[in-house]
């Protein structure tokens, strides 16, 4: 493709400027939620809380986590070891963890060759770091979630007792159990979760204890004990959908499609879908300016450098778009100024 002139570039660059009154430099960014879920749920041969229970609840909450739009990794079974925990933490970096399975003061089992292995324990703690986590299982809550939480863990959902259910009441056990991950899933905080898992235990005990049969109110016992050993550690006002910047560029030619995410720290390059042959776009990090140059077509490789956590959704087919805040006009400068804040305390 032949490349423009520097007068025919400049005449597009003033247009475009001209065109920036336009734009809504505030309407230009939208913030998305960015959702990546893993879950842990071991199921071991003979063992009844597995199989009769956590397994299947967990299964639920998967079904809910894909029609809400979450991007979910589901280590199940052999499938839990404690290696593909590691490996999987590490490279989708979810941003939140849902356990189903035993669990002891300081661990979370998970399981290998179909026996119980521990998947997070005192040893790896640290991957927990940054991260929303949720386990219906027993004991971690006394001893692992502090020290997730003393080791930067965002926040912790668990059981500081033995979590139980009665055979035969397992799906109700696991509807209450499942109400606070529920709640995680539609990006509510983690108080708004806590609560929806207490007022679900509350409801079932109510039900249970209203009906007034021995096996009812020995199953209410126990809904009981759960509710009393649930325990929410710290932050109750994060939630597990962290937000992200999605920007229209909406001048030049009509728009075509690119995937770009700028990933804070790490240079990325992507192919710019816009059917003109060639096109790379690479995103840095970094806040100094907020920039943008989609160049599509052209020889060179143009760069993104709109910030960390800014998905470049749909870029112009045009030679060049630029938008550099110092040559934005007089008006449009506050907003832009405000949009920057907004991007930093996102970070």
């Amino acid at each position: 493709m032949e490349a423009k002139s520097d007068k025919t570039v400049s005449k597009i660059d003033r247009t475009i400027y001209d065109q920036i009154s336009d734009i809504s430099i505030q309407r230009m960014f939208h913030l998305i939620r960015n959702k990546k879920l893993l879950l842990i749920r071991p199921k071991v041969t003979g063992d009844a809380y597995t199989e009769l229970g956590s397994y299947n609840w967990a299964g639920l909450v998967k079904q809910r986590a894909l029609d809400l739009g979450w991007d979910v990794t589901d280590l199940a079974m052999n499938d839990a070891s404690r290696d593909n925990v590691e490996d999987k933490i590490n490279d989708i970096k979810p941003n939140l963890i849902i356990h189903y399975d035993h669990g002891g003061s300081f661990t979370l089992w998970g399981q290998d060759a179909d026996s119980l292995e521990a998947a997070i324990d005192s040893m790896n703690v640290g991957l927990l770091a940054n991260r929303i986590i949720s386990t219906v299982s027993c004991q971690s809550a006394s001893g692992l979630g502090p020290l997730a939480i003393a080791n930067g863990a965002t926040s912790y959902l668990g059981y500081d007792e033995n979590h139980a259910f009665v055979t035969g009441y397992q799906d109700r056990f696991g509807e209450a159990a499942n109400a606070a991950n529920y709640a995680l899933l539609e990006c509510k905080s983690l108080q708004e979760a806590y609560q929806a898992g207490l007022d679900a235990y509350d409801d079932l005990y109510n039900d249970l204890i209203a009906s007034g049969t021995m096996d009812d109110l020995f199953a209410a016992n126990w809904v009981l004990h759960d509710r009393d050993c649930f325990e929410l550690l710290g932050s109750s006002t994060a939630d597990a959908c962290p937000a992200r910047f999605q920007l229209h560029c909406r001048t030049g030619l009509p728009d075509s499609p690119v995937q770009i995410l700028c990933r804070s720290g790490i240079p990325d390059s992507y192919v710019c879908r816009t059917g003109l042959p060639g096109s790379v776009i690479q995103c840095t990090s970094g806040l100094p300016e907020l920039m943008v140059v989609c160049k599509t077509g052209l020889p060179d490789s143009p760069m993104c450098a709109a910030g960390p956590n800014i998905h470049i959704d749909r870029c112009a087919a045009g030679p060049m778009m630029t938008i550099d805040p110092r040559r934005v006009r007089e008006q449009y400068r506050k907003p832009l100024a405000q949009l920057e804040k907004r991007m930093r305390l996102e970070k």
